[in-house]
């Protein structure tokens, strides 16, 4: 689940690559998307150069989804994997009888549907 959250944030900062040139291209994104905000600027143009514009995942449905006690994650590993505004619909299945402290459910917040005014996706 998290690895599907962190490629719905890569598309979100760095676009769906295009071009027979993506494979060598895909590294750099991925970098500029793990910068974060330190490198948003760069991210923007690279999206601009090499990716389609107004790309949206339209549904994300993960299963796995809780917190395991033998993974050590940073607060934030990667940028936009909490929230992604380019996903329309996301769909966790949330463990409803899990009582262990070690599996706690990691909650992501919805994306935002389609907008009538957004421009058309090519």
């Amino acid at each position: 689940a998290f690895q599907v959250r962190a490629l719905a944030g890569m598309i979100e900062t760095v676009g769906l690559m295009i071009g027979g040139s993506a494979d060598e291209q895909i590294p750099f994104g991925y970098e500029l998307y793990a910068a974060g905000d330190k490198r948003m600027a760069i991210a923007a143009n690279f999206k601009r150069i090499f990716s389609r514009q107004y790309v949206r995942v339209h549904f994300v449905g993960v299963w796995d989804t809780v917190a395991t006690a033998g993974l050590v994650r940073r607060k934030k590993m990667l940028p936009r994997v909490e929230c992604c505004d380019s996903v329309c619909y996301f769909r966790p299945a949330l463990p409803l009888d899990e009582r262990r402290v070690k599996f706690l459910p990691e909650y992501v917040h919805e994306g935002k549907p389609h907008e009538p005014d957004e421009p058309p996706l090519p």
